[in-house]
């Protein structure tokens, strides 16, 4: 063990920028110096053995750069739920995320708002969406709803909440 905290971390979408999102980090020395990567993606992605955890065979077609497919919109979801079980078991002590495709995993078959969800029911506690970064950041009051219901979830006992 290097010291460094160890973060699971899920490839997102492998016919959209996920994998070069992820692969453009992680070859940032910042990165490397700050933590471990333990990256749950597809086979085909080039990383060291002891960093990615296979969690999809994927042929080619299914994860060629912009023509994503019914099986890469499964994978995608599975490296979610594997990081999260990673984190879960004590594997790791963080989670990070490279983006997914909500319209991919749901024309595969699974119903999916998006991370935030997924991590508030797996985990079983209330999250808050927060984006960072160099001169604002942003909390969200609301996550993934239509505008239109947007009034109806703004209540101050909610906002109260989350701001403490």
């Amino acid at each position: 063990m290097t010291g460094k905290p160890v973060v699971a971390i899920s490839a997102g979408c492998p016919s959209g920028i996920g994998p070069q999102v992820l692969t453009a980090a992680l070859r940032d020395r910042r990165v490397r110096r700050a933590l471990t990567p333990l990256v749950f993606g597809d086979a085909s992605l080039r990383l060291p053995a002891s960093e990615l955890v296979a969690v999809s065979h994927l042929e080619p077609g299914e994860r060629r750069p912009g023509s994503p497919s019914r099986a890469g919109g499964r994978a995608q979801l599975a490296y979610v739920e594997a990081a999260v079980e990673a984190v879960k078991r004590g594997e790791a002590q963080a989670l990070c995320t490279a983006p997914v495709s909500k319209e991919q995993i749901t024309r595969a078959g699974v119903r999916f708002m998006g991370h935030t969800e997924l991590l508030a029911e797996r985990f079983g506690v209330p999250v808050l969406m927060l984006l960072d970064g160099p001169r604002l950041k942003v909390a969200l009051a609301t996550n993934h709803l239509p505008l239109a219901e947007v009034p109806g979830a703004l209540k101050t006992p909610r906002l109260v909440e989350q701001l403490v």
